[in-house]
């Protein structure tokens, strides 16, 4: 408790004298006089003795207290004065106390000698708290009632900046030129500069740095009175290039202002300039100030950690898999988030919404890479991101419809061409509407694919490419039986590609256009070359097949010479030799030659061709019934009973029926002999 008391009474202690309760006790005037004069010299005293806080704590006391006495007025001006000159010292600036007195004393005491120092105060704590609305109305109000005085060129100044802060240019304009006529040199030099700083203001950088550095000239440490003179020209040097020289001033600025003075700005301006010529190091010290300085919402704050993290994107082939995981992760996109979300109308947004595209494309969100991708050509953006983000749409777009494609979803494929279009109109290479005019052409959509074929000759593509894009083509035309552009197209590739891999190919479409156009001879001719000229070609077996059918049908004799050719040449599977084999034996049989028939049979069953196939049962059968026909039951039967097992059943069945009548004969003529 002793303690406890000691406490209490050392705070007591250091009260004012009026902290406490005044006694209900009636004074004497002579006692208010003493009180008086007692209160004003204890403020007098704490004014002498530099304590400006006491000092204007007793004045404003002494005013508040004794409105009427005779030195009220000074009291209340030296009370403000106080307050306001050790709000500038102190780290708050808090300027509120000052202005509240000066407003009391002007209301108060308008015929004041000290009126029109009021009004200039009162602006000037407006000032300097970043009101410069209210900055600008006093000190009109001081231009207007209190000229000539001697702080009229000091108040238009301020004024001027203070307009330009509220984007009143013409009437900041109007009080520099004043400036620029007054008698007192330096602020004719303040008024030339504040012209600079309106032309800064408006954007006109060359118009400003003209100005600007004119006056360095002329006084190269004007800048000591106007340290704005350096942030500007340092800003406006940037904004033209000049990135070393615009550097050059905005440090100089840093050096020689008031540290609480310098802005995020200056230094956000500083690290965007070294992050452009590279210098990365440096930049990231600055947005590291940055961040350290400000709030998580300040705009900034947020673009500086957006940097950060784009730094760190640019590193991302250095980094381990591991860390780069961890880095392309999805909680990691929280900043690039909230550029789009807090900043989308800054051109940064520009550049988050590209990060978010390349972080989603590492973690293969196609869907999702691919709708920002779209928002992000919405936008201006330079060309080289604008090709590689529209690049990699149309390789989603293809890796979409692939599969679709294989599927055979050509519905889904339509109905994806039609809703995008325009995207797909900006993909430079050709094999994303070669695709697409394939589904077109597989469904029989023939003028539709021979569209979209012909829109993709413009485009990007390598020359296996191309020349499966021209044969596609042909085929389009082939399909929509149009032989004027099937005639021109393909005597056009027959030319280009003489000597060519393409050129198996071109023959064999140019073999089923001389047959659509009636001209079989020539059409042998083309199948025959496309065969012969297709030895690394992997669809030699479907140039064959059209080679051996057409000769089936002119000549079966020869067809039978090819077909020996190509088994041993193996230009087809065994099992389409085979097949090709039993169709020639058919089709002799149709004609009686059976004899001829039976070789093709027989060659249908060689031991190096499938034992169980189709093809075997139909020769197995059809063997059968030649070998019966001689009267070779031995020999029939044994191929009936092969014709019996196998894959087709109908086949089975036949070869089973002629079986039993096989049975059935043999016991009937058994029969017949006992009864002779």
């Amino acid at each position: 408790m002793k303690y406890l008391f000691l406490l209490l009474f050392s705070a007591l202690s250091i009260l004012p004298a009026w902290a406490g309760d005044e006694p209900a006790v009636q004074l004497t005037p002579k006692q208010i006089e003493n009180r008086q004069n007692n209160l004003w010299q204890q403020a007098s005293d704490f004014r002498k003795q530099g304590d400006d806080g006491q000092a204007a704590l007793y004045f404003s006391h002494f005013a508040k207290t004794y409105p009427d006495h005779a030195k009220t007025a000074e009291a209340l001006w030296y009370a403000a004065t106080l307050y306001h000159r050790q709000a500038k010292e102190a780290a708050d600036h808090d300027f509120s106390k000052a202005r509240a007195l000066y407003q009391r004393f002007i209301v108060a005491f308008p015929a004041s000698d000290h009126i029109a120092d009021a009004y200039l105060a009162m602006a000037d704590t407006y000032f300097a708290s970043a009101y410069f609305r209210e900055a600008n109305n006093y000190y009109t109000l001081f231009l207007k009632n209190y000229r000539p005085h001697p702080q009229t060129d000091l108040a238009r100044w301020k004024r001027a900046q203070s307009r330009v802060r509220i984007n009143k240019l013409q009437g900041a304009r109007e009080d520099y030129a004043l400036l620029s006529l007054s008698s007192d040199h330096f602020y004719v030099l303040r008024g030339q500069a504040g012209l600079g700083h309106i032309y800064f203001a408006k954007g006109e950088w060359h118009n400003s740095l003209g100005i600007l550095l004119r006056i360095l000239h002329q006084n190269p440490d004007f800048y000591v009175h106007d340290p704005s003179i350096l942030e500007n020209l340092g800003i406006a040097s940037l904004r033209v290039g000049s990135n070393k020289e615009g550097r050059r001033f905005l440090l100089h600025y840093i050096n020689i202002a008031d540290q609480a003075n310098i802005s995020n700005a200056i230094y956000f301006e500083l690290a965007e300039s070294f992050m452009a010529e590279g210098q990365i190091e440096l930049a990231k010290q600055f947005y590291q100030r940055i961040i350290a300085a400000g709030s998580e919402q300040n705009k900034l704050v947020i673009i500086s950690q957006f940097r950060l993290a784009q730094f760190k994107a640019a590193r991302l082939d250095r980094m381990s898999e591991r860390k780069k995981a961890a880095f392309v992760a999805k909680k990691g996109d929280k900043i690039f988030q909230t550029i789009l979300d807090d900043l989308y109308t800054n051109p940064v947004s520009q550049e988050a919404r590209f990060a978010l595209f390349d972080r989603y494309l590492e973690r293969q969100e196609y869907e999702a890479a691919y709708a920002m991708g779209k928002a992000y050509l919405r936008y201006k953006t330079s060309d080289q991101e604008k090709n590689r983000v529209q690049d990699w749409l149309g390789k989603i777009l293809f890796m979409q419809i692939e599969p679709l494609l294989a599927d055979k979803n050509h519905e889904a494929i339509r109905t994806l061409y039609e809703e995008e279009f325009k995207t797909i109109s900006t993909y430079p290479r050709a094999s994303l509407l070669t695709i697409i005019g394939s589904a077109f052409a597989a469904e029989g959509l023939y003028d539709q694919a021979s569209v979209i074929y012909y829109r993709a000759m413009a485009l990007e593509m390598n020359e296996e490419e191309k020349s499966d894009l021209y044969l596609k083509r042909a085929q389009v035309y082939l399909a929509n039986n149009d032989i004027h552009s099937s005639q021109r197209l393909l005597k056009y590739l027959r030319q280009i590609y003489q000597k060519k891999p393409s050129l198996c190919k071109v023959n064999w479409l140019s073999g089923h256009l001389r047959e659509a156009q009636k001209r079989p001879d020539d059409a042998l001719t083309f199948y025959k070359m496309a065969v012969e000229g297709g030895k690394v070609s992997p669809d030699r077996a479907i140039f064959g097949e059209d080679y051996l059918r057409l000769l089936l049908e002119m000549d079966p004799k020869k067809c039978g010479e090819q077909l020996a050719i190509f088994k041993k040449n193996q230009w087809l599977p065994p099992e389409t030799i085979q097949t090709w084999y039993a169709r020639l034996g058919d089709s002799l049989l149709l004609q009686q030659k059976d004899k001829a028939a039976l070789t093709a049979y027989r060659a249908a069953l060689t031991a190096d061709l499938p034992e169980s196939s189709r093809a075997a049962q139909t020769s197995h059968l059809h063997m059968g019934d030649l070998l019966a026909g001689q009267n070779k039951r031995n020999e029939a039967l044994a191929h009936f009973k092969n014709a019996s097992t196998g894959p087709a059943a109908e086949i089975t069945s036949q070869a089973q029926i002629r079986l039993e009548q096989a049975k059935i004969k043999t016991a009937m003529n058994g029969v017949k002999g006992m009864l002779e």
